[in-house]
């Protein structure tokens, strides 16, 4: 975050979910400052993510889709993830992907400083979440099994 902030004082951070809350009881895991607001589970995220210029999923375990993932590219925001933010999701998703958190903060100032690359990867994220997750292809093998099976 202080790289960020050197470049861009005016960037501010909100740390939203569960995350938020482990690190309210770990006083010292991070430098809070004005510029970083911990602010726990939101109900609806409709906000939080209209509000966002630029999305940071730093999951760098675990195992199956990343959901948090795939709602920043269903919302349309440009996304800076750890590598582990794409499992599930195949190398393809458009987003900036890093593997040490130097990574991601020169690809968050990168997309701070480039609003073009911030409306490009905007656009490229609702397109790739509509090929990928709309209802019609993710339910089309079932409806192509259930078509086969009436068909008889």
């Amino acid at each position: 975050w202080p790289l960020i902030r050197k470049r861009h004082p005016e960037a501010r951070l909100r740390i939203v979910g569960s995350v938020a809350e482990r690190l309210r009881e770990q006083p010292g895991t991070l430098t809070i400052d004005d510029s970083v607001e911990l602010v726990g589970y939101v109900p609806e995220l409709e906000s939080e993510y209209r509000n966002a210029q630029v999305v940071v999923n730093p999951t760098y375990l675990g195992s199956g889709l990343k959901i948090k993932t795939v709602e920043a590219l269903a919302h349309g925001k440009p996304l800076a993830v750890w590598g582990n933010g794409l499992t599930g999701m195949g190398t393809a998703a458009p987003c900036l992907v890093g593997t040490h958190w130097l990574d991601i903060a020169r690809m968050v100032n990168t997309l701070l400083e480039t609003p073009e690359m911030r409306q490009q990867l905007s656009a490229q994220a609702v397109d790739y979440v509509r090929a990928r997750y709309a209802q019609e292809v993710i339910y089309k093998p079932l409806k192509e099994v259930i078509e086969r099976g009436t068909a008889r």
